[in-house]
């Protein structure tokens, strides 16, 4: 038998990749199904492709449609999003149980505790940062504009989501 690692399918590494995008929203809170969106693109960035930008953002598409090839694509988007969102739950309740990060039950998100973080991860967070500068500041400064719900939001752009039954 032979098993194929990949990081989509790692809890550790998925804690990292949420503190990541966390860190850059520092302590301001983002709801939970948008960071586990933006999770799925920070794995395959490929997949950007497959999104349907805003108008003002269709020139950035471009630049990751480059990154999408029969080896990177995903076939089945809602089945391997289905299956890295039992990862991302199992990442969340680590940084819970750490103290790292908050999560609001009623309204569904979460924030970093800055405070709470180790200098020392502090440290390979911004390293990390800086080696996908440009993935991670879409998702977290571009995305950010977009609202998570509604015909027009992130979950109906990503259609990673069930968006029709959504109150925008």
């Amino acid at each position: 038998m032979m098993f194929i690692y990949h990081q989509a399918f790692d809890t550790f590494h998925c804690a990292f990749r949420l503190l990541l995008l966390l860190w850059q929203y520092r302590s301001k809170e983002i709801e939970w199904e948008r960071l586990q969106i933006l999770d799925f693109y920070m794995v395959f960035p490929g997949e950007l492709a497959s999104m349907r930008f805003p108008q003002s953002m269709v020139n950035q598409k471009s630049k990751w449609k480059k990154l999408r090839n029969r080896y990177t694509q995903v076939a089945d988007r809602a089945r391997v999003f289905d299956e890295l969102r039992s990862y991302q739950n199992a990442g969340l309740r680590i940084l819970l149980s750490a103290g790292i990060i908050y999560e609001n039950e009623d309204t569904k998100m979460v924030a970093l505790l800055i405070e709470k973080m180790p200098g020392r991860l502090a440290e390979e967070i911004d390293s990390a940062v800086v080696s996908k500068f440009e993935l991670v500041q879409l998702l977290t400064e571009t995305f950010v504009s977009i609202e998570l719900n509604g015909a027009q939001g992130l979950k109906a752009r990503s259609q990673l989501f069930e968006f029709h039954y959504d109150v925008s």
